[in-house]
């Protein structure tokens, strides 16, 4: 028996999951070159971002993928999800927040004693969790902001949205912006 790292499943494991996440099969730049030129600093961020904006979605599915086979879990586990449910990746739970509001009062007072701009400090848990008959998991947040504003200055809000920022989705700019600094 050899103690040759290159002979150990784990290392044949590992093998496979970097060749699978890093063959594109002729789907342009590898994840891999654009690791080597982030790395190594061949390309200013605004050259790479166009590359990788193009690869990020392949590469999270192959890497998912590779994942995913190389845990050997249950066919029918498997099979669900590699289904049309699980097939966007996902990144950790992020709830993207943005609250709309005017500060009304002394405009040379409008910051809390001791801050140099208005802002508020927002504080969010998750109440609750739960999963449906579809096997879809949903959560019930609580949100509670602090305005930290100046002395007799209002918070007047206007609206608050939030979004699933776990996502990536892919898009295009809108005509007529610059698609990297060095386009200006």
């Amino acid at each position: 028996m050899s103690n040759d790292r290159s002979d150990s499943k784990a290392f044949q494991d590992q093998r496979r999951l970097a060749d699978e996440v890093s063959a594109y099969r002729g789907d342009g730049r590898t994840a891999f070159d654009l690791g080597r030129v982030f790395e190594h600093g061949f390309l200013d961020f605004s050259e790479m971002h166009k590359p990788a904006s193009e690869v990020i979605l392949k590469t999270a599915s192959y890497l998912r993928r590779a994942i995913i086979e190389l845990l050997k879990i249950d066919p029918a586990l498997q099979e669900r999800a590699f289904s049309s449910d699980y097939a966007k990746p996902r990144g950790p739970l992020i709830v993207v927040r943005q609250l709309f509001g005017t500060l009304l009062g002394k405009v040379d007072a409008l910051a809390m004693a001791g801050e140099q701009y208005p802002h508020v400090t927002w504080t969010s848990k998750i109440k609750n969790v739960s999963m449906n008959a579809n096997g879809r998991f949903s959560f019930t947040p609580i949100e509670s902001g602090t305005a930290k504003i100046g002395e007799g200055i209002k918070l007047a809000v206007s609206r608050f949205e939030a979004w699933d920022g776990s996502t990536i989705n892919e898009t295009t700019a809108p005509a007529g912006l610059p698609r990297a600094p060095h386009e200006v």
